[in-house]
């Protein structure tokens, strides 16, 4: 578990003092295939990490259609952006597509963390910097490309999760049907 604290924050040369304190706000846990660890009657105060396994962030529309936002795999964090930053109630749910092994991080006294260290403020800096640009430039794919040409791409993103998570899953990423989800793995 040390390796993924130690993956969180490389390239860093935090103080031991900050180690210390980021750590005693961290819980690794052991979640199930299909459990929700966000929903909408939830208030969102946690950030989820992913030591192991596969996540998901959906939305269900008015229809109940899932939009599946994004997909996170070992070492990368998930939770409802929106909601934690804005304390407002969730849009997004988090489902775990496997048994899996998270950290949570309690978004509040990290954020308490931040405002005594610069240096965990110049690292949360470079963090939101690139949370940025990858959704822009997820926005701009699913705007521009071709169905096809976003298939072609999540492949090569996300290779681990085509084999984790079920058509229907990978279908509502990519703002397709299932069928035509089908009729691209069939044609690449």
């Amino acid at each position: 578990m040390k390796n993924s604290f130690d993956y969180i924050f490389k390239g860093t040369n935090f103080s031991v003092e900050l180690k210390k304190e980021l750590e005693k706000m961290f819980t690794f846990k052991k979640v199930k295939k299909r459990e929700i660890l966000l929903s909408a009657n939830k208030t969102v105060k946690t950030l989820f990490f992913v030591v192991d396994g596969c996540l998901r962030s959906f939305y269900l529309d008015e229809q109940a259609r899932e939009h599946t936002l994004h997909f996170a795999v070992k070492n990368a964090a998930i939770t409802d952006f929106t909601a934690l930053y804005n304390n407002k109630p969730p849009s997004l749910k988090i489902e775990c597509i496997t048994d899996s092994v998270i950290i949570e991080i309690d978004f509040s006294e990290y954020r308490k963390t931040l405002s005594k260290y610069k240096e965990l403020e110049s690292f949360q800096r470079l963090v939101y910097e690139r949370h940025i640009s990858s959704l822009s430039n997820r926005i701009l794919k699913q705007l521009t490309l071709t169905a096809a040409e976003r298939y072609k791409l999540f492949l090569a993103e996300f290779p681990q999760v085509n084999e984790l998570a079920s058509n229907h899953h990978i279908a509502s990423y990519l703002g397709v049907a299932q069928q035509s989800l089908s009729r691209l793995k069939s044609e690449i």
